[in-house]
């Protein structure tokens, strides 16, 4: 059970400004709040509500409104937008900030930085929505307009929007404005970071008041958020049962095991997927650690595996996942179990995967490549990512020729290339990016290199920055990074803009991306190998957390 607290202060607070502070009260437990934005969120009741107000219709009805008055297309040169970035429930977003909240660990705040860093897309004619003070602060092209809202209350900013939109309605300064926009300018396109729920009862309700029988949506169709679920990758336990397995080798039992996941019934075709099983939430715990202790059993006792990876189904940025989980270990499967069930929703048990590593300005750097569709195109190569622990840090491009070069099988480059292709083909995607693991899984599969996916998130994503770099400064060819810095390097965005400055070249550029201090911040570099682009990003990383 959580609910949140609102409390006055005799000073302004260090994050918002604000003259209040907020709690949040998990069973009982007195949470202190510590985010840019407050932690506020719809439920079903408040979702409900807004869709019977602005649409006049149940919610199970919004599906066939979206086809009514949604065009799913990218903007083409020029066309004016209206840019909203906010993180989204699918990504269990404010669970995973309040979790390290909640663990005395450092808050990644990740409403915030996904709103903020949406400006680096921002052109000239663009009217962008946000709220939060790094947002207000961050640069941003000349020619675009900042809408910001008076407060920052509710985690997610579509819902904040939302809320404006039923309690207001077009009297609403914000919603006034945001309407104005589209009646001066109907072929406006819609840029979102996702396009959940809330944010469609949203929209729908723009182009109904600014008079437009259609709107036109940078994002992907809707009906495609399900593949946001990594548990649609894997069997669940249920199905797995039902299967007949007895003695198969590793890949024989896979690709049965594959062939009942939903991923596999969506496309009628297989992807290359670890060894894994989903393992919905139950009402009832224990009924819910029954079965994850039986999905345990089945990755030991069908492949041999001795250590898997648990990972939340809907969940983004690496949180809450636990690697490198003894699977012999009953009594910390149990602890995991009970941990996960407290927080919802469905989980992942999977493989644990033995990535290869590579050195990086003297980082290691491990084989988590990923591709991307950005504006229904399949962009070139792969990008390499940073990792810190299980969170995404930055990226790399990686061409044919730099994958080989670091000793990695060519014909793995082109299957992930190829699985990339195959997938934008089949699902029609305008944005995605699908996250590989390259490694050994032992076990049945011994010491064979698989390379497999991990993620699928049908969505902007962070890999895009490092494209939109590579896009505004085409003369760097292949030779751009992005990295997202350690919270120490973070506290000051005039330090950071200082030493960019100092590094930045005509030739070869290095930019911020966003800034949220104390808490996040990515720049941009580039060089004359990815290689070097990624070691520059790391000196400067070091250069900022040594001055702090």
């Amino acid at each position: 059970m959580i609910s949140c607290i609102s409390r006055p202060r005799t000073s302004a607070h260090p994050l918002t400004g604000d003259f209040y502070e907020w709690t949040v009260v998990v069973d009982g437990r007195d949470i202190a709040w510590q985010s840019y934005a407050g932690p506020l969120r719809f439920d079903e009741t408040d979702f409900a509500i807004a869709t019977r107000k602005l649409l006049s219709v149940e919610p199970g009805e919004l599906a066939d409104l979206v086809s009514d008055h949604v065009e799913f297309a990218a903007p083409g040169d020029g066309q004016p937008r209206l840019m909203v970035h906010s993180t989204t429930p699918y990504a269990s977003s404010f669970e995973t900030d309040l979790s390290a909240m909640a663990d005395g660990r450092p808050v990644i705040d990740l409403t915030t930085y996904v709103e903020t860093r949406g400006l680096y897309l921002a052109r000239s004619g663009d009217l962008v929505v946000g709220r939060t003070r790094p947002w207000r602060n961050a640069i941003a092209a000349k020619g675009i307009v900042r809408l910001p809202l008076p407060d920052a209350d509710y985690y997610y900013l579509s819902q904040a929007l939302l809320r404006r939109a039923v309690d207001g309605g077009d009297r609403d300064p914000v919603m006034r404005q945001i309407i104005e926009f589209f009646r001066d300018r109907p072929s406006a396109v819609v840029c979102p970071y996702d396009f959940e729920p809330e944010f469609q009862v949203l929209v729908i309700w723009l182009a109904r008041m600014a008079g437009l029988e259609r709107i036109r949506v940078d994002a992907n169709d809707s009906r495609l958020a399900r593949w946001n679920r990594k548990g649609m990758l894997h069997p669940t336990v249920e199905s797995a049962l039902s299967l007949d397995l007895t003695d198969e080798p590793g890949a024989v039992i896979l690709e049965r095991e594959h062939q009942v996941s939903e991923a596999f019934l969506a496309l009628g075709s297989a992807l290359p997927v670890l060894p894994g099983y989903t393992v919905p939430w139950l009402p009832n715990r224990c009924d819910f650690t029954r079965e994850f202790l039986c999905a345990a059993t089945l990755l030991h006792e069908r492949y041999e595996l001795t250590h898997a990876c648990l990972k939340p189904s809907d969940g983004g940025n690496g949180g809450r996942i636990v690697p490198d989980i003894e699977l012999n270990d009953s009594r910390r499967l149990e602890a995991l179990s009970t941990a996960a069930w407290k927080l919802g929703g469905d989980q992942v048990l999977e493989a644990h995967v033995t990535y290869l590593q590579r050195n990086v300005g003297g980082e290691p750097v491990l084989t988590t490549p990923s591709a991307h569709v950005r504006s229904g195109e399949l962009l070139d190569g792969l990008t390499l990512q940073f990792m810190r622990g299980t969170s995404w840090k930055g990226n790399m491009f990686i061409g044919a020729a730099d994958w080989a070069g670091l000793g990695l099988d060519p014909n793995l480059y082109t299957s992930m290339r190829a699985t990339m292709n195959d997938l934008h083909q089949r699902l029609g995607l305008l944005h995605c990016g699908v996250d590989f693991a390259v490694g050994t899984l032992g076990g049945k599969f011994g010491g064979t290199v698989v390379a497999a996916v991990q993620d699928i998130n049908p969505k902007v994503t962070g890999a895009l920055f490092l494209r939109e770099f590579m896009a505004r400064h085409p003369a760097v060819g292949v030779g751009a990074a992005t990295r997202v810095l350690v919270p120490e390097a973070t506290a000051s965005a005039e330090n950071i803009r200082s030493l960019l400055s100092k590094f930045s070249t005509a030739e070869q550029p290095c930019e911020e991306i966003a800034v949220v201090p104390g808490r996040w911040a990515m720049v941009a570099t580039s060089g004359q190998t990815s290689m070097t682009a990624g070691a520059q990003a790391l000196t400067l990383e070091r250069m900022l957390a040594a001055s702090h």
